[in-house]
């Protein structure tokens, strides 16, 4: 069921002394109204909107409710029907119900000076959104598209370790998914240094610590967790609802403008309601009081009578009495047909009579029926509105920096193995040092290529025999023990089984003013700056130097551009 077309499962049937409003339902979001003073139901026995055969049609059921507030915008909505979809955020009361009484009071106003007074949606679970282009275009063309991100706080007082706290999150947002992203994160230490992540959270307060080591910044774990985590989503508004039975793309001013025109109808509609029930009641007192001026022919004539009906018949023929003033008269009890109830139904009177003249000129004033609306508008910002939960802010220019990967790394030194056939492994220091001098278990017709203290912030250059080479950032080598042979490479990298490393270099910088000498066992040479060996993806070895079908890689080596190279043949000549 499309959420904007009424209450009930079809379309509303068509009134055409009713002019159509946009429907709207109250979906259960942030203001929950359930008792009829509470401005959503309220005067719905007032005929203020039309009635329809519910689904077995056993009773009827309202089109749309007499809700005396901007409900479509301020609870918001979703949903698809017949390929049409919708999805409106909710806002805040207060900047709604404003932001109608502005509309009322100058029709003509622009959409800027309206965003003056609506600054963007007002989400249920906070959150904070940027300054956007697209969220103006939500108001401005019906569609747009905003960032929620999380409000995140950093807590710097321990000296053994930070915290990161999430005090709300985006709105749709399912808390223990993002908990566990967030923990899988650091179990599979993409993010070195998060110690643990805890979710102390209780009832609607919501409250996630991250527990950060002292050497790793809150500031990049935020923006990195932002990148792959829903800390941060994004949200497309679509503001369709049903205007005239047919579904509209809807401006603010547009769904002002007929929230308004809903209203008005709604004033009207009450009061001519209300102004009959009126004018029925003050024909019943009237005759009420002629009675009482008359009560000892009234009592002797209903005496006189044979049955009600014929008590009924004899008023109406002698003393000229309406057959709804007959019938108020027999079924009054004795007692109050006396002299000293006259006043009150005097009294009575005319009160009907002011309310009636009220009535009539609320119904024939455009004015007085703006005026209710403002005032009830007022009532209702007054008694349920409430501070703007989701922050607005200006975006920031550094706000997509691409994240460097190595500064949520803990910087630290270590030792990297490498062996011909591709078995890495890094360690600790410790480690190390509690060997005692062994080196690794390699596995047989093995050898070892490098065992070298680096740090984890470093790379590693291995240069294979096929002229190419495994670009190895050291914090992505899985860490062991230092006499363990460690894990094939091909977990960062894919090295085909008949191609061997040779030599491994270690980088910290990729300076412009060093290169890397390349020869191979048939005598070819190249030099190559250092800088065009770094890459962004490395799952497959990269080639650095061209060979023919019999020719293999033999050395590398690092030239500064005063170097002389002194080449050795295996054989003497």
């Amino acid at each position: 069921m499309n959420p904007h077309s009424g209450v009930g499962g079809g379309e509303p049937r068509p009134n055409k002394d009713r002019p159509e409003m946009v429907r709207s339902l109250p979906p259960i979001s942030c203001v929950i109204f359930t008792n009829k003073d509470y401005f959503i139901v309220r005067d719905l026995e007032k005929n203020t909107v039309e009635m329809m055969l519910n689904f077995d049609d056993t009773e009827l059921e309202p089109t749309v409710l007499p809700c005396r507030f901007p409900n479509l915008y301020v609870n918001g909505g979703s949903g698809i029907a017949f390929a049409i979809a919708t999805e409106i955020p909710p806002h805040n009361l207060i900047e709604m119900c404003e932001a109608t009484i502005h509309r009322i009071n100058h029709p003509n106003c622009s959409i800027d000076d309206l965003l003056e007074i609506v600054n963007g949606p007002d989400f249920p679970t906070g959150g904070i959104i940027t300054k956007s282009e697209g969220l103006k275009d939500i108001y401005k063309t019906g569609k747009g598209r905003i960032e929620i991100s999380s409000k995140i706080e950093i807590d710097t007082s321990s000296k053994d370790f930070n915290k990161i706290i999430i005090d709300n999150i985006p709105f749709g947002v399912v808390k223990k998914d993002l908990v566990y992203s967030i923990d899988k994160i650091k179990k599979s230490k993409e993010v070195e240094g998060i110690i643990e992540v805890i979710d102390e959270s209780a009832g609607d307060e919501i409250r996630i610590v991250i527990t950060l080591k002292k050497e790793i910044s809150p500031e990049v774990v935020i923006k990195y967790l932002s990148s792959r985590t829903q800390l941060k989503i994004g949200y497309s508004a679509n503001m369709v609802a049903i205007s005239k039975r047919t579904p509209v793309l809807l401006t603010l001013p547009d769904y002002l403008d007929h929230f308004i025109e809903f209203q008005q109808e709604l004033i009207i509609r009450r009061s001519k309601f209300d102004l009959k029930k009126a004018e029925d009641r003050l024909h019943i007192v009237l005759g009420l009081i002629k009675a009482i001026s008359i009560v000892n022919e009234v009592v002797a004539l209903i005496r006189a009578s044979k049955d009600k009906e014929d008590s009924k018949r004899n008023l109406i023929d002698k003393y000229n009495f309406t057959e709804a003033q007959a019938e108020a008269i027999v079924m009054m009890r004795l007692y109050k047909l006396s002299n000293t109830d006259v006043t009150t139904y005097i009294t009575e009177k005319n009160e009907l009579e002011t309310q009636i003249a009220d009535l009539k000129e609320t119904i024939s004033t455009p004015l007085k029926v703006k005026h209710i609306i403002i005032d009830d508008l007022k009532t209702i910002s007054k008694k349920f509105g409430t501070e703007r939960k989701t922050q607005i802010v200006e975006s920031e220019e550094n706000e997509r920096t691409i994240i460097d990967k190595r500064s949520l790394i803990i910087k630290e030194d270590c030792y990297v193995t490498v062996t011909r056939d591709g078995y890495i492994n890094r360690s600790s220091v410790k480690s190390h040092d509690a060997s005692n001098g062994d080196l690794p278990k390699i596995k047989e017709e093995d050898i070892l290529v490098m065992s070298t203290m680096c740090n984890t912030l470093d790379y590693i250059l291995a240069f294979t025999s096929k002229g190419n080479y495994i670009f190895l950032p050291v914090c992505e080598i899985d860490e062991g023990k230092y006499k363990d042979s460690g894990k094939h490479v091909n977990y960062i990298c894919n090295l085909p089984f008949d191609e061997f490393i040779i030599r491994c270099l270690i980088v910290s910088t990729f300076d412009k003013d060093i290169c890397i000498g390349l020869i191979s066992k048939n005598g070819q040479i190249k030099k190559s700056k250092l800088n065009e060996f770094f890459v962004q993806r490395h799952s497959k070895p990269i080639g650095c130097l061209k060979l023919s079908k019999d020719d293999e890689l033999a050395d590398i080596c690092v030239l500064n551009g005063n170097n002389n190279i002194l080449v050795l043949t295996e054989n003497p000549v």
